[in-house]
């Protein structure tokens, strides 16, 4: 998102609170932001977890990109602020007050969540490397084909014309053949 005015960012995070559902993802709802309900893409994937917190959505933003978008912690008293602010946010907190090394049950289903992600991105890759591999080595062979095909047809050509000569000659009515009629 680093071609994103400073307000659009805000637009797009005010966006990341809208109540998407994993039905929408299905449907491949349109993600939009801003006044004017800007496309920034389809929805592929919706990640609502209310035991840890984790909001987060997958955004097909065209043929082959995609955005993943992190909601926010909801506010106190609000329908899952318990999980973002008794399992996550204070934890985390006093992780870095204590210089302590940990995570919280939402950061690592997110990395999950994200690590996940990135395998079907790399698995995806690899197929098409494949493909495009596959397509290189049927296209060679189609080639290959193709000029034994062209080389077969020049030499039934030859040939066929070879067993038209030679069958003229044959005739004894040809005057250029060396066999007379009696």
């Amino acid at each position: 998102m680093s071609n994103y005015s400073e307000q659009t960012r805000v637009d797009i995070a005010r966006a990341e609170y809208e109540n998407y559902s994993i039905d929408d993802a299905a449907n491949h709802k349109a993600f939009t932001y801003g006044q004017q309900n800007v496309k920034l893409g389809n929805l592929e994937k919706v990640v609502d977890d209310k035991e840890t917190g984790l909001k987060m959505y997958l955004v097909k933003t065209d043929e082959h990109h995609y955005t993943v978008l992190y909601r926010g912690s909801e506010a106190p008293m609000k329908d899952g602020s318990k999980a973002d602010w008794v399992n996550n946010d204070i934890p985390m907190g006093t992780y870095i007050l204590t210089r302590t090394k940990s995570q919280t049950p939402q950061l690592k289903q997110a990395a999950d969540v994200s690590n996940a992600f990135e395998q079907l991105r790399d698995t995806v890759n690899a197929g098409i490397e494949k493909a495009m591999e596959t397509d290189a080595s049927l296209a060679n062979d189609v080639q290959n084909f193709v000029e034994s095909y062209d080389e077969m047809k020049y030499k039934q050509s030859v040939a066929k014309t070879a067993v038209e000569v030679g069958t003229s000659m044959l005739n004894p009515s040809n005057p250029l053949s060396p066999f007379k009629p009696f």
